[in-house]
């Protein structure tokens, strides 16, 4: 009854951004399960995150489970993107809270947890820096104001057409503009 799943970003690029990552993800599968609170899985993945980083590498990530039966998300926030909430009544709002710093920057850092609840037809947005700093040839950032009008469009769309909508809103943004950064959004 219940799904897990998580958006991040990795500081830096090439092998040891990948290398992080790999860790990242590998330790995060090990640590969340409905057992523990995922307040004190996210403070355990931080201090092994912490342990050993001579290159003081560091992820945001964004965390939480879902109830399918109940539309609850538990979610736990470590410096990502503010995700949003897409409402079948048009309505969208940044999930702000259960904001903590990123994961393996400094040990013993607490973490926290929010929860909201979902109703039929809405959507939980959740994104990378990749989309709000997506730059076009005069090196403007999409930004997430951008992104808020992006989402806004898509009134009584599926997940599926919203992310393609907004895809399609960046690329006429950039217009052809090398991409700077991973662009990622669910």
């Amino acid at each position: 009854d219940h799904i897990c799943f998580a958006i991040g970003d990795v500081s830096g690029k090439g092998v040891p951004a990948a290398l992080f990552t790999a860790v990242t993800r590998t330790m995060l599968k090990s640590l969340i399960n409905k057992e523990t609170p995922l307040d004190k899985s996210m403070f355990r993945l931080n201090n092994e995150l912490c342990q050993g980083n001579d290159a003081c590498m560091f992820t945001t990530l964004f965390c939480g489970i879902l109830n399918i039966r109940t539309g609850e998300i538990v979610y736990s926030n470590a410096g990502h993107n503010f995700p949003y909430v897409y409402r079948k009544d048009g309505s969208l709002e940044a999930v702000t809270s259960a904001n903590s710093v990123a994961l393996g920057c400094m040990e013993e850092i607490p973490y926290s947890k929010g929860k909201i609840t979902l109703t039929k037809g809405d959507a939980l947005i959740l994104y990378t820096d990749g989309v709000s700093e997506a730059m076009n040839h005069l090196q403007e950032l999409f930004t997430e104001k951008r992104l808020e009008t992006a989402i806004r469009k898509c009134t009584g769309t599926s997940s599926q057409e919203i992310v393609t909508n907004v895809m399609n809103d960046i690329a006429a943004f950039v217009a052809g503009a090398e991409q700077s950064d991973d662009i990622t959004l669910l």
